[in-house]
């Protein structure tokens, strides 16, 4: 993967979640056909559905506590966190 420095860190979380949704997407497609050395173990297969759900609650968290900070200071009040 390969993340611009001009790139903003939603978009930066996004390429990391679709990099890894595209690795679970190509273990389905190969795991009705005979391996040969080729998908991914239950852990790590897990350790990106977590990845996953992780990075898309980041997404979440930064939304809501831009919109706080927003809020806070429209009522003139300082959010540091």
């Amino acid at each position: 993967m390969v993340y611009s420095i001009h790139d903003s860190t939603e978009a930066a979380i996004q390429k990391m979640i679709d990099a890894s949704q595209r690795i679970l997407a190509v273990q389905s497609q190969v795991q009705g056909q005979a391996k040969d050395g080729w998908g991914i173990n239950a852990v790590m297969k897990k350790h990106l559905e977590l990845e996953i759900r992780t990075l898309k609650c980041t997404k979440r968290c930064r939304k809501v506590q831009a919109a706080v900070r927003s809020k806070a200071k429209t009522k003139g009040r300082s959010y540091a966190h």
